[in-house]
């Protein structure tokens, strides 16, 4: 079976890279070519889209805030975007780079499918803040700063008490709360013991 060639070197020139952006900044993939010949070239072919597009861009910011609770990198990087328009969903762990490793840091571009706007973000924080984000517009890039929702590093217990739910203690966040550790000379028909 014969493959449609992407891109045919000049005269005299050897294909020795071929990368897939959005060089423009229009939401559209565009063609970067590495030649090598008489004369070393870099070329970009701006892409096209008929009907144009309707994808949105996102450019996730962590924080690191001074009382030292949250701890995701202010790059973004490690955040799990999930987009939702109608019945589509894409999901995509933000690393910045959609090319080698030396790429430089670029937006994560998802494309909605003919929908004007995302129905919602949602973002997981490498630091495991959960953060949803409504009605992002297409043909934009967004810059999305993580927010502040850690209250506690500790987990906290509330309890009903008939009338509304009232705090009752937090538990240390050193231990493993219903974690099993199996005692030397533990057996199983002499019951579970408490650590």
């Amino acid at each position: 079976m014969l493959r449609a060639q992407a891109w045919k070197p000049s005269a005299g020139g050897t294909l020795t890279g071929i990368e897939v952006l959005d060089m423009t900044g229009d939401l559209v993939p565009d063609l970067v070519v590495l030649e090598r010949g008489a004369t070393n070239r870099v070329l970009i072919a701006a892409g096209d889209l008929v009907p144009p597009s309707t994808g949105l861009a996102l450019q996730p910011s962590g924080i690191r805030s001074r009382d030292g609770r949250t701890r995701s990198p202010a790059s973004g990087y490690g955040a799990t975007l999930t987009v939702r328009a109608g019945l589509r969903e894409q999901r995509v762990l933000y690393t910045g780079q959609s090319g080698g490793a030396n790429q430089s840091l670029l937006p994560a571009v998802f494309g909605l499918g003919g929908a004007g706007k995302a129905d919602y973000i949602d973002f997981l924080w490498p630091d495991g803040v959960a953060q949803a984000e409504m009605g992002l517009a297409a043909g934009q890039t967004h810059k999305v700063a993580e927010l502040q929702r850690k209250i506690s590093s500790c987990p906290v217990l509330f309890a009903w008490n008939g009338t509304r739910f009232e705090f009752i203690t937090d538990f240390a966040g050193v231990g493993g709360l219903g974690y099993f550790f199996r005692a030397r000379g533990f057996s199983p028909s002499a019951g579970a013991r408490a650590c």
